[in-house]
């Protein structure tokens, strides 16, 4: 259902759909901003710099894509 990902807050065609995938969109950006202002670490105790991209085959290809061209930030 990644279709459900492009739904606008507040969607009358499907409601519950819409508010349960921008809580949890709303999560990950909270975690990102966590990420980066240094609030997040890992199992060592040091602070998360990085991010590993692991996939196989097809599904991969936009993730890696992403990785690629966000590696300079």
């Amino acid at each position: 259902m990644h279709w459900a990902l492009r739904l606008p807050k507040g969607d009358q065609d499907y409601p519950e759909l819409a508010e349960q995938v921008h809580q949890q969109l709303d999560r990950m950006y909270q975690l990102v901003e966590k990420i980066h202002a240094g609030q997040c670490r890992g199992a060592t105790g040091e602070v998360i710099q990085d991010v590993v991209n692991i996939g196989v085959g097809g599904s991969d290809l936009g993730p890696l894509m992403v990785s690629h061209t966000l590696s300079d930030y």
